[in-house]
């Protein structure tokens, strides 16, 4: 018979929270499943981030009407109070919005562009630049929904090329000559705020009235100008010389065949250069430290309060008991990383060996670095494995913020959100390919990932596909892997047949 009772453990910075609503007491909840005669395999389901609360809860409750309770299992949801998506989108919105970012994207696409159609007699001098007029067109096609400089192949760009001193010089007079842009400078100056002013709530640091720039970028003028004339000279200086770096960087991942296309790329490079902290790092380094959060306080007074501890203190006591449920995690996106971070604490606080993991990710938001190194460390506690994802093709078409950034979340993170320009995340199809300069023999950590990957050609799926129960997924989008049917039923013949 089915089981379709939703356990939904809630968590708030990785402890359980406190207004009594959710699964708590473990141990019972443990007693209950050991008096089931028949019982089928535990789900540990850990939802993405950039997740409300009360989509994490809707999430537990389709899946476990669609796809959990209909394959006999039990499950409990680790629901992790995150920014919500829409967090993101607002305070790109707002930035998007801002005349400065507009004209910074503007001056680097025209030399950008130039750069690429540069001629090989003239490689080194002063650019030939598209007109005003044209780059703007290109620009407002965000407003239709479209692509700008689509038609652009960046690997036509020389491996070997960079921005000569003679062009680098160009560019600095182009942005010392435009009007508009002085005045906007000017103005960022003129708004600084005394201190920088954190809002978890909105996911944001203001240390401006007029600009969403990032504080350490502001830090400097405010630090360096001695007094409020200075400080419009150094606002522009600053600005210019921030805008210069996101040209140089984006010449060097045209040329190392490291970016994401054309026109995200030069996004990419204008927020990490200029609003990396509120373009959503702030928001995803807190969502990841919430993944470790849940595993603290292990050998402490207060190791009941963390909810992974606790958890996995509870599945101790009851394996020992003789309650040994074959136990299946499930992770879509960021809780890919929660679910890394379960295996290490298991090994950490001392688990009974025997307790393994069937374990499933679904378009996986984890570095290769930090699951290469789970499986260094941790790989003897995965019993199964199998990960789904999406093509690049379907990634690349994945707009999941519309105009503000025309990628799918995954890109968004590999291109914005992790410290690492370009980072190679596990969900990723384009890292799997030597043609994107990842060769697998000079990074470990990708090769490591590969070679476990590759051992069993059933631990990978990439939508679109049909190969069959267990293998199958058409997932189109990065929110599909919880409710495409396809997908679902590869997770019901998992749960009722094994890998």
């Amino acid at each position: 018979m089915a089981i379709t009772e939703c356990h939904c453990m809630i968590l708030k910075n990785g402890k359980i929270s406190a207004d009594h609503e959710g699964l708590r007491d473990f141990g019972n909840f443990f007693q209950n499943l050991a008096s089931q005669p028949e019982r089928g395999p535990l789900v540990l389901h850990f939802h993405g981030g950039l997740v409300s609360r009360e989509h994490g809860l809707k999430i537990a409750k389709n899946l476990t009407s669609s796809c959990y309770g209909p394959a006999g299992a039990q499950s409990v949801f680790f629901v992790w109070e995150s920014h919500p998506l829409e967090t993101i989108r607002n305070n790109l919105g707002e930035i998007a919005g801002e005349p400065l970012f507009r004209l910074i994207l503007k001056h680097v696409s025209q030399f950008a562009k130039a750069k690429i159609e540069e001629k090989y007699n003239t490689r080194g001098q002063r650019l030939e630049l598209p007109s005003d007029a044209t780059v703007w067109d290109e620009i407002d096609l965000l407003q239709q929904e479209k692509l700008p400089f689509s038609s652009i192949d960046t690997t036509a760009l020389s491996p070997s090329a960079s921005l000569s001193s003679e062009q680098s010089d160009q560019f600095e007079e182009r942005l010392r000559s435009d009007n508009r842009f002085n005045i906007e400078t000017q103005k960022i100056a003129a708004a600084l705020l005394p201190g920088n002013q954190a809002d978890t709530r909105s996911g944001r640091i203001k240390a401006s009235t007029t600009t969403l720039m990032s504080p350490s970028v502001l830090d400097e003028i405010r630090r360096e100008a001695a007094t409020p004339e200075d400080r419009g000279i150094l606002s522009t200086a600053r600005i210019i010389k921030g805008s210069l770096t996101i040209l140089k960087n984006v010449i060097v991942r045209f040329a190392g065949r490291r970016d994401h296309g054309f026109f995200p790329t030069i996004v990419e490079e204008v927020l990490r250069e200029l609003y990396l902290a509120n373009a959503g790092t702030f928001i995803w380094d807190l969502m990841k430290k919430d993944t470790q959060d849940a595993f603290e306080g292990f050998g402490t007074a207060d190791a009941n309060l963390y909810g992974g501890t606790e958890f996995l203190r509870q599945l101790s006591l009851a394996w020992t008991e003789g309650c040994r449920p074959r136990i299946v995690l499930v992770g879509h996106s960021t809780g890919a990383i929660f679910i890394c971070n379960l295996l290490k604490a298991s090994d950490d606080q001392g688990l009974p060996a025997d307790i393994r993991f069937d374990t499933i990710f679904s378009a996986p938001a984890v570095r290769f670095d930090l699951f290469a190194d789970t499986l260094v460390h941790h790989a003897d506690r995965i019993r199964g494995f199998r990960t789904f994802g999406m093509s690049d093709e379907l990634e690349q078409s994945d707009k999941l913020l519309g105009i503000l950034y025309p990628r799918s979340l995954l890109y968004l993170v590999s291109g914005i959100l992790e410290r690492e320009v370009d980072c190679p995340l596990v969900g990723m199809q384009r890292y799997y390919s030597k043609t994107n300069h990842f060769d697998q023999d000079s990074n470990s950590s990708i090769k490591r990932v590969i070679d476990y990957l590759d051992a069993d050609r059933n631990r990978s799926v990439w939508s679109s596909s049909d190969r069959g129960p267990g293998l199958s997924s058409r997932s189109i989008r990065h929110g599909d892997f919880d409710n495409d049917p396809a997908t679902l039923s590869s997770l019901q013949t998992i749960l009722q047949r094994g890998f």
